[in-house]
């Protein structure tokens, strides 16, 4: 989980300086960023908290990637099998719920993609 963390920060910029310490091979990691840094859209906002209100609960979340055409969350993965066999609704449920969010406040759908980098197979 640390080295996903880390790969966000080199994509998108850290937004906690102390995960960057925790981890030795960090040559790895930045060739990893600079692979995936063109998938994403250089207007946007890494890291956006977003949030809607009912009237009964607050829904709550942060997209790892923010732009105005779409929602992205990245995932770095040892097994991409792993992500093949996942097919429920509990496993993409950020993919359902950050556009309802976005929707609640706007009125627009945002399409929201898993952008998943297999470190053994590379994207």
């Amino acid at each position: 989980m640390i080295n996903g963390l880390i790969l966000e920060g080199l994509v998108f910029g850290f937004k906690d300086e102390s995960v960057k310490k925790r981890k030795k091979n960090l040559f790895q990691l930045e060739a990893e960023a600079k692979i995936l840094k063109p998938y994403f859209p250089k207007k946007g906002e890494a890291y956006k908290m977003i949030e809607a209100e009912t009237d009964d609960f607050i829904m709550q979340g942060e997209v790892d990637y923010y732009t105005d055409n779409m929602l992205y969350d990245l995932k770095r993965t040892k097994q991409f099998d792993y992500w093949e066999r996942k097919s429920g609704i509990l496993d993409f449920l950020q993919g359902y719920y950050y556009p309802y969010i976005i929707y609640c406040n706007t009125g627009k759908i945002i399409p929201f993609t898993y952008v998943v980098y297999a470190v053994d197979i590379g994207i």
